[in-house]
């Protein structure tokens, strides 16, 4: 349950709602949240019911990013500060390039641990481009807490 009013009776009142979801509802099954709103002028009330659709899914896994096969896994995602690579034997060493969400380059290096340090990176999503020593590219997304 959510209340809110606003003090003259109109205009626009606000109210947050969260929800995690578990493993078992992240899925491409839509889910609705169907909410009424209700004012009250005098003796009539004007009700409205209203219904969003939405879907819970995730970028949290990545088992293979490419058909080169860069990299096999990056883990965690999301990360907290430090991002794990898996990769094959044949590509151990490689370059990394992490976009932001507007195409920007916010961080570059080489890879030689298998572990990118993301503590200077703001929390948000962002593309994780890794390129080999012979030219093969693969791109994913990953999110940092």
């Amino acid at each position: 349950m959510c209340p809110f009013s606003t003090a003259s009776g109109l205009g626009i009142a606000s109210c947050d709602i969260s929800w995690t979801p578990n493993a078992s509802q992240i899925n491409n099954n839509s889910y609705n949240i169907a909410f009424r709103i209700s004012e009250k002028h005098g003796v009539y009330t004007y009700v409205s019911d209203k219904t969003i659709q939405f879907q819970v899914i995730t970028p949290l896994a990545v088992k293979e990013i490419s058909k080169g096969n860069v990299v096999n896994e990056i883990y965690p995602n999301p990360s907290n500060g430090i991002l794990n690579l898996t990769l094959p034997p044949t590509t151990q060493n490689c370059t990394f390039t992490i976009f932001n969400t507007n195409g920007q380059i916010v961080a570059k290096g080489s890879n030689t641990l298998n572990q990118i340090n993301l503590t200077n990176l703001p929390t948000g999503m962002y593309s994780l481009q890794l390129t080999t020593a012979d030219g093969k590219t693969s791109t994913t997304k990953f999110v940092r807490q």
